[in-house]
């Protein structure tokens, strides 16, 4: 009696022996799947963080070169109106002390609507591409904040404010 107890407590002390070496090896397995998770974590991080570093970057350097581009536009713009300003009072001016013909300054006159006109349309076309400039801005943002989103960085995080758009409807046509 005694040696079927000894027999039933060796083969239960075999079974708790074999499932304690599963359990070890679970929990070594487990501490290696932790760690392999830990160290990608910690890569995926340094690759987040590296992502957001050039990410700014870009975005600083865009906002400058798109605040550089419509700054340029916007004074080619003024220095042209400020030429014609000048050419149109100095034509006017030699055109009051030529004492002309009235026939002969209708005709002149006939030609400064025409010339006009194409400053017109050169300051329309400046001012379309500030508006391009400016949606092109726009672009860029909303494609920063998208990937961003992606990558589970939101842009409070960026440090600074996206630069916004300065679209302006300026109506400077002159008329004759």
């Amino acid at each position: 009696n005694e040696y079927v107890e000894y027999i039933k407590e060796k083969n239960e002390m075999k079974r708790i022996k074999s499932n304690l070496l599963l359990i070890e090896n679970n929990e070594k397995k487990l501490l290696w799947e932790y760690e392999v998770l830990y160290q990608r974590l910690n890569n995926m991080k340094q690759e987040r963080d590296s992502i957001k570093d050039i990410l700014t970057t870009s975005i600083y350097d865009i906002k400058q070169k798109n605040s550089f581009k419509s700054l340029l536009l916007e004074k080619k713009i003024k220095a042209l109106l400020h030429i014609q300003e000048e050419k149109e009072a100095q034509l006017n001016e030699v055109l009051n002390k030529a004492n002309l013909d009235p026939t002969e300054l209708n005709q002149v006159k006939g030609e400064i609507p025409d010339i006009v006109t194409n400053k017109n349309n050169q300051l329309k076309l400046y001012q379309n591409e500030v508006v391009r400039l400016n949606n092109l801005q726009s672009d860029f943002n909303n494609n920063v904040i998208n990937i961003m989103r992606e990558y589970g960085l939101h842009v409070e995080e960026l440090g600074f404010v996206l630069p916004t758009s300065n679209t302006r409807n300026d109506n400077n046509e002159i008329n004759v």
